[in-house]
């Protein structure tokens, strides 16, 4: 897979995505709401883009999806993934909440619109894990949040693949780069269907280099038949001739006018710099 830089959107985000809706395209994302002793708060951000991927002025609306008291700082949200079935979309979002400043608690829902203006819980779900996906409601796709000795002086923990398939736990299985043992973190960011009942996904590894709080993340895509068994797992190419990037965070995959996108965010993880829009080949 590779992905060639056409632009930046000029918009700061986090985790963007960007989609088609009612006729509309979109682009979605975790903006900073509130920052207050030490503490920031991350709101969703929709705003409506023209067919050259332009922000439409004055199109920013902040989506109050769990209907929360935005002014309370300790809250923020943060959508995992999208998913349009017959004009109805779909949220998988993840509630984090700010617990003295000392810890996060973390909570994920499915929610569902219409109208991108209306919203209906449609469940909570039973994991305070990384939640990604939900593949024909029987597949479960998440990164298990873990403590890490090795990353306690940086504040993380790990997160790595654990699937639950018909109720069962799974680690999935790679074919090549792939290491639980050395794997610090690992973010799934789209699952897209091929033909022969085969799913690509593209995913995000965080590594961590001698023992560095620089970390490194690489984007990679992978195919499966069933998500336990992963082949043709390889590092995506990025092609940028407009800035100096070194590190790309957050991407995500789209298809507009039958050919396919993608937007990610930059080296600091999409607090000050713009996202930037890529052409992708398959």
């Amino acid at each position: 897979m590779k992905f060639t830089t056409i632009k930046n959107l000029d918009i700061i985000f986090r985790y963007p995505r960007l989609f088609t809706f009612n006729d509309k395209n979109y682009i979605l994302g975790s903006s900073l709401l509130n920052e207050k002793n030490n503490i920031k708060q991350y709101w969703t951000v929709l705003y409506e883009i023209d067919l050259n991927f332009n922000i439409i002025a004055d199109s920013k609306k902040y989506l109050n999806i769990l209907k929360l008291e935005m002014n309370n700082i300790n809250n923020s949200l943060w959508i995992r993934d999208t998913n349009i079935i017959n004009n109805t979309i779909f949220f998988n979002i993840e509630l984090k909440k700010n617990i003295n400043n000392e810890y996060f608690e973390h909570e994920n829902y499915l929610i569902s619109s219409d109208d991108l203006s209306n919203f209906n819980i449609i469940k909570k779900y039973d994991t305070t894990d990384f939640l990604f996906k939900i593949i024909d409601n029987n597949i479960f796709l998440i990164s298990k949040i873990e403590d890490d000795e090795e990353f306690l002086n940086f504040s993380w923990g790990k997160y790595l693949f654990e699937f639950n398939i018909n109720n069962k736990k799974v680690i999935p299985e790679f074919d090549n780069i792939i290491n639980y043992e050395k794997d610090k973190g690992h973010v799934l960011h789209n699952v897209i269907k091929l033909e022969d009942n085969t799913f690509l996904i593209l995913f995000t590894i965080r590594h961590l280099i001698n023992n560095n709080p620089d970390f490194i993340y690489k984007i990679y895509s992978a195919k499966t038949t069933n998500f336990i068994k992963f082949f043709d797992t390889k590092e995506v190419s990025i092609e940028n001739n407009i800035n100096n990037t070194k590190l790309y965070s957050y991407p995500s995959l789209f298809e507009f006018n039958n050919k396919f996108y993608a937007v990610s965010n930059q080296d600091e993880f999409g607090k000050n710099k713009d996202v930037l829009l890529y052409e992708v080949d398959l």
